[in-house]
């Protein structure tokens, strides 16, 4: 990305996460900057709302338009310090049951506290925040969004290369994850029901756009939008991609027409991931 953004007019911010169930999210991606100063949100709403990213020179920053934190780590001095290709991965949650934010890097807690819920109104952003502004600039890869907190040991999964539509044990394959089951259960055998899928569209950019969920929400690429070259995914592997798009204001962007939340919502919760 090189300062646009894309929308996905199928998520609307307010009915399928802020007044669905408790409000809660949970927002992913792995993200390789190519600019940390400034403002450069990853995940925003097209009428202020929430808006995280990177803010106030090199800070994760989760906010929900008035309510609004910083991470405790420089990126700046972190991404230095890592020495490797430049990746990290940015997990913001938000839990409605308590009202607590988290912010996580790489898969460790680097800020938790409480975080009033979400305003603001529209469809949800990629790459900008309030209609398209702020841009995030640089490679962006697996994208993925709930309408639940995922927990911690949920978190570390993905960053340890799980996949959002696979990564996640269910043992006893009643639809409920074994981490929660063991945080609110203590065990894996009192929470039950019947197994359904509950993600929404799954696109890994892997030179297309296709909806790998099996739930046709495909991704449509508009204006200069464009995969990157071989390899240059998160991951480095040859056949990984990521997404470029182009200038601020340039109408870059991936649609997904017609997509609706009615099985997702029934299952309480929802993936987004590019």
């Amino acid at each position: 990305m090189a300062g646009g953004h894309w929308r996905v007019p199928g998520i609307d911010m307010n009915s399928q996460i802020r007044d669905s169930g408790d409000g809660s999210y949970t927002m992913t991606a792995w993200i390789k900057p190519d600019a940390t100063n400034g403002e450069r949100f990853i995940f925003g709403q097209t009428n202020q709302g929430i808006h995280n990213g990177i803010r106030n020179n090199a800070f994760l920053h989760q906010a929900h338009w008035g309510a609004d934190t910083n991470g405790a780590t420089n990126l700046n001095d972190y991404l230095a310090a890592e020495g490797e290709d430049g990746w990290i991965h940015a997990a913001f949650v938000y839990d409605g049951a308590t009202d607590t934010g988290r912010i996580y890097l790489d898969g460790e807690l680097d800020w938790e506290g409480g975080k009033r819920a979400a305003n603001g109104s529209g469809h949800l952003i990629i790459g900008g925040r309030n209609n398209g502004e702020r841009n995030y600039t640089g490679l962006i890869d697996e994208v993925a969004i709930w309408d639940e907190a995922l927990a911690a040991p949920e978190v570390a999964g993905l960053v340890a290369g799980g996949s959002p539509i696979s990564s996640l044990p269910d043992s006893d394959g009643d639809g409920f994850l074994d981490a929660w089951e063991t945080k609110y259960a203590a065990n894996l055998d009192v929470l039950g029901g019947s197994k359904d899928a509950s993600l929404l569209t799954y696109l890994n950019f892997d030179n297309q756009a296709n909806d790998q969920s099996g739930n046709g929400l495909n991704g449509t690429l508009s204006g200069p939008a464009a995969f990157s070259a071989d390899a240059e995914g998160f991951s480095g592997a040859a056949g990984d991609y990521a997404i470029n798009l182009g200038g601020v204001n340039d109408r870059s962007a991936v649609l997904i027409e017609n997509a609706t939340l009615d099985s997702a919502l029934n299952n309480n919760t929802m993936a987004v991931s590019f």
